[in-house]
């Protein structure tokens, strides 16, 4: 036994340092091509081969990059193509222990050597394995001695396999770090951007950009769902994907659809099929994955990240990581709406506040005042200047109650989505205003605008034409109360009034028409009296808003 020796380690202590530096350089987070690289080296040395590569083995099992010493570059270049990880290779990248052979060529898997490749005959080869998994492959051949290669040989080589598997390992966990920490700084970004409420289209397209780069995708399509419940390109980026802006993602898109249905990402193989041969850009599409933006149980859209042809599938990773991104920003967009209609729900209150307390307050003590000076008018003992001065003073209160109603009016209409309930319902009001000789009250409740659908408040607001139309032809009535709210998955319209009741020979066609509105909708329309001889009428018409 030599010095540097012993009878435990068949490595001598400068081989064992070779080994001991590179694990080092793997703690240290050194580039794992450089490492693998010292590594083939040491191993090269080490078993005093002529050749010596490494493959490199992808999650699909296929070499996808071989590093290789002692073979000159302009050998390499004469050869016909690079090793294709077949025969042999193949052998050994599978298998459990290490392979020796004094003759390769002899081996039932042979499948000989490209043109121009020199001969070999002795080889060692060693699987690299993490996991249970192959990530990579070890090859020498011929020894320089001219014998063939040795048990001792193989067991250093299983040593340096070791070190090379953990080295890989490594440097796919800091690259997973590396991609989560760029996800959560993609989503972050797009958080802190729908809650300081940019425009819409910005953050979409922020997302498309970022969901890009994190995903190493060569296009990207967000879809989102229109009020007619269709999937519509709203966002899109990428050389290919640029003229997808603006289509609607029908049935010829099934895997979007299913990805909106189903909640659960759906990868698409060959996009290409989706364009039917009718868009020549479906042409250059290679491979994508839909994610769905899901949030409290609602499914708004989808995100399509896609690849080019040759770029590669998705695996597990990245599938999972684009996946949480898509989550997180559904979340986020559905916060940020909620957060917008609080803020619109907080300035209707406002104005309901503020056209309550000019109605309740300023208008009924201006009305007072005109009532208490309309009196002192009228007496006798009054001289002609006087009530020709008080009857002016009431001509400016009668004005003032004018504008301030108008006022009140513009308080609940100035809505920029001037066809909602709110708006419309003021109209109705104010044009039945006019008939019944005073000014109905009404009072909102909930963040209607919002919430009730279009297809509702057309009916809702013909069925308040037609109450108030029976109150202004039949009741008499000196006064008026509408109110609209909001109980649990209904809409409420209750109009009251103090007219003279609902008699027999009253036409029954209206009630039969709001009867038959509310049926449309899933609600109900009663009609009673409030006072016990009969008089005073209660309408309460309800509509489902589901």
């Amino acid at each position: 036994m030599t010095a540097g020796q012993d009878s435990h380690n068949p490595l001598r202590w400068d081989q064992q340092g070779e080994i001991i530096d590179a694990v080092a350089a793997v703690a240290e987070g050194e580039d794992i091509h450089i490492i693998l690289e010292r590594l083939l080296r040491g191993a090269w040395e080490v078993l005093g081969a002529r050749y010596g590569a490494l493959g490199l083995t992808g999650r699909s099992g296929v070499p996808y990059e071989f590093i290789h010493v002692g073979m000159d570059e302009s050998v390499v270049a004469g050869m016909d193509h690079p090793p294709k990880g077949l025969g042999v290779l193949a052998s050994t990248a599978h298998a459990e222990t290490p392979i020796r052979l004094d003759d390769l060529t002899k081996h039932p898997a042979s499948v000989g050597f490209p043109e121009g490749h020199p001969p070999m005959h002795t080889f060692v080869g060693a699987p690299i394995r993490l996991r249970g998994e192959s990530v990579g492959t070890f090859y020498f051949t011929e020894k320089m001695n001219g014998e063939p290669f040795t048990d001792e040989d193989l067991r250093r080589l299983v040593a340096f396999a070791s070190v090379a598997g953990i080295a890989i390992e490594n440097a796919r966990l800091f690259a997973r770090s590396k991609r989560r920490e760029e996800w959560l700084r993609a989503s972050n970004e797009v958080t802190s951007s729908l809650l300081l409420e940019r425009e819409s289209q910005e953050i979409l397209d922020l997302v498309a950009r970022r969901a890009v780069m994190c995903a190493r995708a060569d296009g990207v399509a967000i879809m989102l769902e229109d009020s007619n419940g269709r999937m519509v390109v709203q966002s899109a980026l990428g050389e290919y994907t640029d003229g997808f802006q603006g289509i609607v993602a029908d049935d010829s898109w099934k895997y979007s659809m299913h990805a909106r249905s189903s909640g659960q990402p759906v990868v698409i193989d060959d996009l290409g099929a989706l364009g039917d041969g009718e868009d020549p850009n479906f042409r250059n599409l290679g491979t994508a994955v839909l994610l769905p933006l899901v949030a409290a149980g609602e499914t708004f859209g989808a995100i399509a990240l896609i690849r080019n042809h040759g770029r590669g599938k998705w695996d597990d990773e990245d599938i999972k990581f684009a996946e949480a991104f898509a989550g997180q920003t559904a979340v986020a967009m559905v916060l940020a709406r909620a957060q917008r209609e609080q803020e619109r729900l907080a300035i209707y209150v406002d104005r309901d506040r503020i056209a309550r307390d000019l109605h309740d307050l300023v208008i009924q003590r201006l009305f007072a005042t005109g009532l208490t000076l309309q009196t002192v008018q009228r007496r006798n003992d009054v001289p002609l200047e006087v009530a020709t001065k008080v009857d002016n003073v009431v001509g400016e209160l009668d004005a003032t109650v004018r504008e301030i109603r108008q006022t009140i009016f513009e308080l609940a209409h100035n809505d920029s989505q001037s066809s909602s309930l709110r708006p419309r319902v003021i109209r109705e009001v104010a044009t039945a205003s006019e008939s019944l000789g005073f000014q109905p009250h009404v009072l909102f409740e909930g963040p209607l605008d919002s919430v009730v659908p279009s297809t509702v408040v057309e009916h809702l607001v013909a069925a308040l034409r037609e109450a108030l139309s029976n109150v202004v032809k039949h009741a008499r009535a000196s006064w008026v109360d509408i109110r609209l709210e909001l109980l649990g998955d209904d809409v409420v319209l209750t109009v009251e009034d103090d007219g003279v009741g609902i008699f027999p020979t009253h036409r029954r066609s209206g009630i039969k028409n709001l009867e038959q509105r509310a049926s449309e909708l899933g609600g109900s329309s009663d009609i009673e009296a409030t006072r016990p001889d009969g008089s005073g009428t209660r309408l309460i018409w309800r509509a489902s808003i589901l």
